[in-house]
């Protein structure tokens, strides 16, 4: 049997496979994609038990057929033929042939029969903007624990409610808060992981126009036109938050993201054994410092407008690079509610975007 399998589908396979196969999986089962040609679908599926993939788009062919290859040899082979107009699948006794008119490969067939089925959410169902979606996970990722020491603290909290989807996520030294509108009734909440959440904007990249979305208590799937994403939830509760976040602003400054921007790439040059920024705020100037233990120092004065009193404090680098790459709009405003409270950063337009950072004691 052999099938001619346009570029654009080749390119689908490719970004969902290819977030199963980087994952170092172990248990060799899990190392399979299965490939099933029914009812005039092509359909290819992985999974890695954390997260699932289902690519399927008609074709012509009556003929049904299922075979087991290594995703990451597929991945490997497909990614080598994307830049050809189309790539031919034919399918022998023993392997899969794939082909374009200037490569050509065979790929075993494998033993699939540990192979874990994909199961299929029946819960709640949401259909929301692509844009929006990934918007909100692109923004909160990064303020994700990267350890799994504490699940919750590794995973986005999402809410849906009053016609907006919330993504939060904290370390417990910085927090962001991204809401953005979307039209649903729906009041439901859940833990996704981040490293799934990452997947998933990987896979959905080229997407434009409505996703549709379905949720359980121990699952979340996004739909595309041709793929499928069902991911595992992480089970517990998200810290109350709000509870945190202080209330009585003392002063604030108004600055640029491309100023900030500028005054780091400076400073990071210099940036040795302390990992923290010392900042001045001044009526209408921003003074970023850093010193390192063997007596280097390094400063940059940026623009700013005060509101209140001049205050100063000490912040992580990092975290205030991720305030200059995630922040959705031109201007910041940076709030200060006294010593030792979390300072607060906001966009100086809306009220969509919110990031918190721990002081640091030095």
């Amino acid at each position: 049997m052999e099938l001619c399998i346009e570029k654009k589908y080749v390119e689908d396979i490719i970004r969902a496979i290819g977030r199963i196969s980087l994952k170092g999986i172990i248990h060799p089962a899990l190392k399979l994609s299965r490939i099933n040609i029914k009812d005039g679908f092509f359909t290819i599926s992985s999974t890695n038990l954390s997260l699932a993939v289902i690519i399927s788009f008609p074709i012509i062919n009556t003929e049904p057929k299922e075979v087991f290859v290594d995703t990451n040899t597929l991945d490997r082979i497909l990614t080598g033929m994307v830049n050809t107009p189309e790539v031919t699948f034919i399918f022998k006794d023993n392997f899969i042939e794939i082909k374009t008119k200037i490569a050509k490969a065979k790929i075993p067939y494998q033993n699939g029969e540990d192979m874990p089925s994909i199961p299929t959410p029946a819960g709640e169902h949401i259909v929301l903007p692509a844009s929006n979606l990934k918007r909100a996970f692109q923004i909160t990722i990064p303020g994700a624990s990267t350890t799994d020491i504490k699940p919750e603290l590794a995973s986005l909290f999402i809410t849906f409610k009053n016609n907006s989807i919330t993504s939060v996520a904290t370390d417990a030294f910085q927090l962001i808060e991204y809401r953005e509108d979307v039209t649903t009734t729906k009041e439901i909440s859940f833990l996704l992981p981040a490293r799934e959440a990452s997947d998933i904007l990987k896979i959905i990249e080229g997407v434009d126009g409505a996703l549709s979305g379905s949720y359980t208590d121990t699952l979340f799937e996004i739909k595309t036109k041709t793929t499928t994403i069902v991911a595992k939830l992480t089970l517990g509760l998200f810290p109350d938050y709000t509870a945190i976040i202080p209330k009585t602003v003392e002063s604030s400054v108004r600055i640029l993201r491309a100023d900030l921007d500028s005054a780091l790439k400076f400073l990071m040059q210099l940036r040795g054994d302390n990992n923290h920024v010392h900042f001045d705020v001044h009526e209408q100037t921003i003074v970023f410092s850093v010193k390192t233990a063997t007596g280097g120092e390094s400063e940059y004065i940026i623009n700013g407008v005060l509101e209140g009193e001049p205050f100063s404090g000490n912040i992580l680098g990092t975290h205030l690079k991720t305030l200059a790459t995630t922040v959705p709009v031109d201007g910041i405003n940076i709030s200060f509610y006294g010593n030792n409270k979390p300072f607060v950063a906001t966009g100086a337009r809306g009220n969509n975007f919110r990031y918190l950072m721990m002081p640091i004691s030095v």
